[in-house]
């Protein structure tokens, strides 16, 4: 099992130096592009009729 030095160098070599709000904002951005990629148009025709159906309620 690895120190936590060691440990705390792996990580801190993985994430470079950046701040933990840095760090979000790339993991929202990734997130993000992954849910634009899986947004098909049947997708998006289909949450459009449910948005629109909740507003009828």
């Amino acid at each position: 099992m690895p120190s936590f030095e060691e440990a705390k160098k792996k990580f801190l070599a993985k994430i470079g130096n950046k701040t933990w709000a840095q760090l979000e904002d790339e993991r929202e951005a990734e997130n993000a592009a992954k849910a634009k990629k899986l947004m098909t148009p049947e997708y998006v025709s289909q949450w459009g009729k449910a948005k629109e159906d909740a507003k009828g309620n």
